[in-house]
């Protein structure tokens, strides 16, 4: 066998330090990758709740106009109430965590932002139902006391005319336990819609909420 033909055998060959140096490459690459499509899951979920809340808030308003009729959305933190439907509560409360609730108001004349027995429930959605992260709210005191929701709700009414009230329950005891926060709330209602990961801020988003007028998201 010549010379030249041996030499182009070896040339062939990939050696074991090749081989390393590209799966560390493909490994460095994938991490690159994982990592740019955690960032656009995490975006997307804050991104999708504001949207349905502020559509949830606008449809709410809309219809207590409609109706003349109070309605209210009651939203739940990630650990208000425990994972079961009606953990708390009377019967037709929603104390399940990490949910939002539309309700129309048995008494129609009542601007309560907090359950009472005969409201009817319209329609609820689940806020966080991802592995990726968790998903809270960062709320402005004096509307809870803590920074995030976690044990608390927070109810927004509106009534005939399209005004808002709002209610919050700190305690996590459920529908007796809302209290009118209404004064010490500024017109202008922000809420930040954050996903996080061991406390690492990885997407955030903002929710207004006025006075009077639709809820807007951003």
């Amino acid at each position: 066998m010549s010379t030249l033909t041996q030499q182009r055998r070896r040339a062939a060959g990939v050696t074991l330090l090749e081989v390393m140096v590209v799966v560390a490459i493909v490994g460095i690459l994938s991490a690159i990758a994982a990592g740019g499509m955690r960032s656009l899951v995490t975006t997307t979920r804050v991104a999708q709740s504001g949207r349905v809340l502020a559509t949830a808030f606008g449809q709410t308003r809309l219809r207590s106009m409609a109706t003349r009729c109070t309605h209210f959305v009651q939203v739940n933190g990630p650990t208000y109430g425990g994972p079961g439907a009606d953990a708390i509560g009377p019967a037709g409360f929603l104390g399940v965590r990490n949910q939002a609730a539309i309700y129309r108001k048995g008494d129609c004349t009542s601007t309560q932002a907090g359950f009472a027995p005969g409201d009817i429930l319209v329609d609820s959605f689940v806020i966080n139902d991802a592995p990726v992260g968790s998903l809270d709210f960062v709320v402005p005191a004096p509307l809870i006391a803590s920074t995030t929701l976690d044990n608390s709700a927070f109810g927004i009414a509106y009534d005939g005319q399209g005004s808002r009230t709002v209610w919050v329950d700190e305690a996590g005891g459920g529908a007796a336990s809302f209290v009118n926060v209404t004064a010490t709330v500024p017109d202008m209602l922000t809420l930040t819609i954050r996903s996080h990961s061991a406390q690492v801020d990885e997407a955030i988003g903002t929710l207004s909420i006025p006075r009077v007028g639709g809820a807007r998201f951003p």
